[in-house]
């Protein structure tokens, strides 16, 4: 530890020192006093963790702590992350002499999805042979985990209706069927009668079940936020001891700063995670089809951060976005935010998506353009081919999550040299369709 401190100490600038380094879970709190006399903290954790942070380098990233007190001096932060991550070799070496490592990303587990109304029927046959709402929730999710060696997190989709209709989403096309008007009435007399799944205890007891299991729990849907049981919904969320919630979806009623407060006092509460497809207003409710949605997408963001809720931002790489996209990760990057870039697989469902379908070579001419603000303004970068990444980003690439609503991800010819094949996610069946193997080139493992 004595030459971890010299280290970072010579990382400070004058007038500065570092007090003490502690572990919180998968995370390193580093604690110094500024020239002011004011503690400030910065923590660190492996980059494979999906969470908002400051810089982001080959092995680590860093955010600074929201500090309240007004005359703190965030540049000493910023400076100090800055030179942390110039010198991460030495920052790595002593991460591995450590006796825990941040994160074992070998085997990050798979996600177990509970769609709401699937969830309520299944939760209602198993209620004569469980005998209470409590039981029935551990038995469907029991049922769920049953022959999984490992969990990442379970997300909870509820289906109340978006407001908006984002080009890479197939709700807004399923909207109009009959089937879905009808699923639509059925589910608002539920709220009216109070039988849905959060008024009728279900969703408080399989969250406890899930508590229990020290499983994380993903709150997301088309808008969890339009939700008519919404504070019920985080009153169950609130009463399980020892949960790690997470909320992900539209965020747009986080405008309103009594509700960012609201859900910054859920003691469990990781982060929020969001959708921000443009700097540019325009485009962004364009590509989310909802006028002024960027205006409220900024004051909510703005909000949230006030209150010291930590936002997950991620930006769907669909043709459209990749107009503004080195102007919108230029622009994140002088907010201190970070974005994952995530590739755009259409659902089965959506019907004719060539249009929307982002040809690799202008998505690798948009990442060249943005650099070197993209850098530190990408998080990670999902589902792309390797080959579309340029080389210095390429450690920010992690392999598509597969569902099966999405199209399948396939390799085109040219992939059978491709020495990093194993790696890459390849791209969706509609890709070869449209524009064959344009943009795909096979890689070598030492230009990675």
């Amino acid at each position: 530890m004595s030459k971890f401190k010299d280290f970072l100490e010579q990382c400070l600038p004058e007038k500065v020192r570092f007090e003490s380094v502690r572990r919180e879970k998968h995370v390193f709190v580093l604690r110094f006093i500024d020239r002011f006399g004011i503690a400030q903290e910065i923590e660190l954790w492996d980059k494979s963790i999906e969470r908002r942070c400051f810089r982001a380098g080959r092995h680590f990233a860093l955010a600074y702590r929201p500090n309240d007190t007004e005359r703190a001096d965030r540049e000493v932060a910023r400076d100090l992350i800055s030179a942390l991550l110039a010198s991460e070799d030495r920052l790595l070496e002593w991460v591995r002499s450590h006796e825990e490592v941040p994160l074992d990303r070998s085997n990050p587990g798979r996600t177990v999805f509970l769609r709401e109304k699937d969830l309520a029927l299944r939760m209602l046959r198993a209620l004569p042979r469980a005998g209470s709402v409590r039981s029935a929730a551990t038995l469907v999710l029991e049922d769920e985990l049953a022959g999984t060696e490992r969990v990442q997190d379970v997300q909870i989709y509820f289906e109340t209706r978006c407001a908006e209709a984002c080009e890479f989403c197939e709700e807004p096309s399923r909207r109009e069927t009959l089937g879905a008007k009808a699923a639509s009435r059925m589910l608002g007399v539920q709220h009216a009668l109070q039988l849905d799944l959060v008024s009728s205890g279900a969703f408080g007891a399989l969250i406890h079940a899930i508590a229990d299991r020290g499983l994380p729990v993903t709150v997301t849907g088309h808008d969890w936020t339009k939700h008519p049981w919404r504070e019920k919904l985080l009153r169950g969320s609130e009463e399980q001891n020892g949960l790690r919630l997470r909320l992900q979806g539209p965020s747009l009623e986080f405008d309103s700063l009594e509700l960012a407060r609201r859900v910054s006092s859920l003691s469990g509460l990781e982060w929020v995670a969001t959708t921000l497809q443009s700097s540019d207003p325009s485009e962004h409710d364009a590509m989310v089809g909802a006028s002024h949605a960027h205006s409220r997408l900024m004051r909510a963001l703005e909000n949230l951060e006030s209150v010291g809720v930590r936002v997950q931002l991620s930006l769907v790489l669909t043709r459209r976005a990749l107009r503004t996209l080195a102007k919108t990760l230029c622009d994140l990057d002088k907010r201190g935010w970070s974005v994952e870039l995530v590739a755009f697989v259409p659902d089965r469902a959506m019907g004719d998506v060539r249009e929307k379908l982002a040809p690799l070579y202008e998505l690798r001419s948009a990442l060249e353009e943005a650099l070197p603000a993209a850098e530190g303004a990408i998080r990670s970068i999902v589902g792309v081919p390797i080959c579309a990444v340029p080389v210095r980003m390429r450690g920010k690439v992690a392999r598509a999550l597969r569902t099966n609503e999405r199209e399948a991800l396939q390799f085109s010819s040219v992939c059978g040299t491709c020495e990093v094949r194993s790696s890459c996610s390849g791209v969706p069946a509609t890709y070869l369709d449209a524009l064959g193997m344009r943009g795909m080139v096979p890689t070598c493992k030492r230009e990675q």
